[in-house]
């Protein structure tokens, strides 16, 4: 899937915050930026 300008706008945006409610919220997060053709890139802290 490629990113297309405009996708994400304030609705998307909601949709998105939406998931943090769910006990599998990263998992639905990343599938439904992935199906938008976002990817997230998750990088361990440096202490």
């Amino acid at each position: 899937v490629v990113f297309k300008d405009g996708t994400v706008d304030l609705v998307f945006m909601q949709k998105l915050a939406q998931f943090s409610k769910e006990d599998d919220g990263p998992i639905i997060a990343i599938d439904f930026l992935n199906k938008h053709g976002i990817k997230l890139i998750i990088e361990p802290h440096f202490s």
